[in-house]
């Protein structure tokens, strides 16, 4: 349980780091919340996390969106939730937590529908990851919980304004205006895409994902101590997302 402790808060150490579609970060912000969140487990649990991903590979039938496949599991596996979806239409409701603009802070669990949100859905998958459960099941709960983590960590997705999650703010974003598209209901650059991957595309100095997570990673390196002392605070997250989006 130790190991899987560490893998969660591993995947968490990003709190800090906020990067068009509906989806959380892009390609380049999914695969480097995976490799920083695989350099801090240990030796013990990044053998055992990367031979249940191994043995239990994604299915080479299911399209996939971000191309090339990293040479890392932990980052090939990060964007595979999204990937998925059509495949499992029940976890779309798994990526996001709409709290309301206004709301007061508390409980953000309280805004979470039965049908599930990001905080329940990592609960979920953490559950599966520590039981019984097949080889299989367990290597797509990791895959979720990988994706899911980061996810909550984006703002736009812990926050509505009846916008969809910010795709309908149309934004400037370094002298590329807006423009809509044939149906006029959502425009690029929105507010929503440039978190996503605008802003992570052009603060990478390079286009090497390795090096870029390991800057940010030596960058906050005095936090992560009291970031792993801290526990997994799920609502605390969400909070915290939550405040950055208002």
């Amino acid at each position: 349980m130790r190991d899987r402790v560490r893998l969660v808060l591993a995947l968490a150490l990003l709190t800090t780091i906020r990067p068009a579609t509906v989806w959380a970060w892009g390609c380049e912000g999914h695969r480097t919340v995976a490799l920083i969140a695989e350099r801090h487990l240990n030796d013990h649990a990044r053998a055992r996390a990367t031979a249940l991903l191994k043995q239990q590979p994604i299915d080479p039938d299911l399209p996939r969106f971000c191309h090339p496949k990293s040479a890392s599991r932990f980052a090939d596996a990060s964007t595979w939730a999204d990937d998925v979806r059509e495949r499992r239409p029940q976890t779309a409701g798994w990526h996001f937590l709409d709290v309301p603009r206004g709301a007061p802070e508390g409980n953000a669990s309280q805004f979470c529908p039965q049908k599930g949100c990001v905080t329940s859905a990592i609960k979920k998958n953490l559950a599966v990851l520590s039981s019984n459960a097949s080889a299989q099941q367990r290597a797509d709960a990791l895959r979720f919980v990988i994706h899911l983590v980061g996810d909550l960590h984006q703002p736009l997705h812990c926050a509505t304004n009846n916008d969809r999650g910010g795709n309908c703010v149309p934004v400037t974003f370094f002298g590329t205006r807006p423009t809509p598209n044939e149906a006029k209901t959502k425009f690029a650059p929105n507010l929503h895409g440039v978190w996503d991957t605008s802003l992570i595309q052009r603060a990478m100095p390079s286009p090497s994902l390795a090096a870029y997570a390991a800057a940010l990673d030596q960058r906050f390196a005095p936090r992560v101590h009291d970031w792993e002392q801290a526990g997994i605070a799920l609502d605390d997250w969400a909070a915290e997302s939550h405040r950055l989006a208002e």
